[in-house]
């Protein structure tokens, strides 16, 4: 699942809103309380569990608490220390996901704990979210939900993998999708859309958190070009300046860091993305201002700002 930066590149200022849930439910307090549940499910890794830093559980993480927020906007009957709980357990299986597919490895003892993760986050997310006398009803319907989640997401991570078999050009649809990597967390939206009786507005809501994900998505690729070159995870912002470097003759495969970095600020494509990922963040906002998710709207606000001040930083440098 994509890893959702505080910022890139620079302070970002979260709204209120969030910030409010944070402060009522720290990261230290969340933290703690999830590797509880991970020790008693897995005791046998309780060493390493408690080693577990803030970013497997996704608590160093400006989306972390967006779910938590828009609950709170919505008035929905959710204990919320426990769905934050739940959240943080859940990542922990899609951390070790990503240092997998991202790297190519991952530590044998998260691997052993991811599987109790997954479990005990559907468990937890399915009596959360659809409550019922019967455990295995509410466990239905967090399977189905993730399920139904988890096909966006592998679809695009497979057509990330892809893209690194060689050297191509994304398209306009590959790029809107980008959103996707972060499918899984439909499935804590949608808890909240069925707790506060707005089953309606989950369409329109989802879209709006895809468009905002690609978003974040195209400015985290962005920041990540050094990074992403070293691991070969050749994302849109990496492919595209390869390509034009590979365009106008110059050697694109033994390119070293500096000149790829200022290949992408001097072809166009750091700009470029800002202004996709600006694109992503209007189309969010008015989706998420249509069914009152004001929660998201602000993120999207924050984070249009963020985009904003990056093209003027590229004015700047050229």
């Amino acid at each position: 699942m994509v890893e959702i930066p505080m910022c890139s590149g620079g302070k970002l200022v979260l709204p209120e809103c969030i910030l409010l849930v944070q402060e009522s439910y720290p990261w230290l307090s969340v933290e703690r309380s999830a590797k509880a549940v991970l020790s008693t499910a897995a005791p046998a890794f309780q060493a390493e569990i408690d080693k577990l830093p803030l970013s497997v559980f996704g608590l160093n993480s400006g989306f972390f608490y967006l779910p938590a927020a828009l609950a709170s906007e919505w008035a929905a009957p959710i204990p919320m220390e426990d769905f934050l709980v739940t959240l943080a357990v859940g990542h922990v299986f899609f951390a070790f996901q990503d240092s997998i597919v991202d790297g190519g490895a991952g530590p044998p003892e998260l691997c052993m704990v991811a599987h109790d993760a997954l479990l005990e986050y559907l468990q937890r997310i399915g009596a959360l979210g659809w409550p019922s006398t019967s455990s295995a009803v509410e466990l239905t319907h967090a399977i189905e939900s993730h399920r139904r989640n988890y096909l966006l997401y592998s679809a695009t991570i497979a057509n990330d993998l892809r893209h690194r078999k060689g050297l191509s050009r994304y398209t306009s649809l590959e790029v809107a999708n980008l959103g996707w990597k972060a499918a899984p967390c439909n499935t804590p939206f949608e808890v909240v859309a069925a707790r506060s009786g707005r089953q309606e507005n989950i369409l329109n809501l989802l879209k709006a958190v895809k468009h905002f994900c690609a978003g974040l998505q195209l400015m985290d690729d962005l920041s990540d070009l050094a990074v992403d070159h070293a691991d070969g995870n050749m994302t849109m912002a990496l492919s595209h300046t390869l390509l034009h470097l590979k365009d106008a003759g110059l050697e694109h495969r033994s390119a070293n860091v500096g000149d790829i970095l200022f290949a992408a600020e001097m072809t166009g494509v750091s700009r470029a993305s800002c202004q996709m990922a600006l694109r992503m963040f209007a189309v969010a906002k008015e989706l998420a201002d249509r069914v009152e998710a004001t929660p998201l709207a602000e993120l999207c606000d924050a984070w249009t700002l963020r985009a904003s001040q990056r093209i003027e930083l590229i004015g700047e440098s050229i």
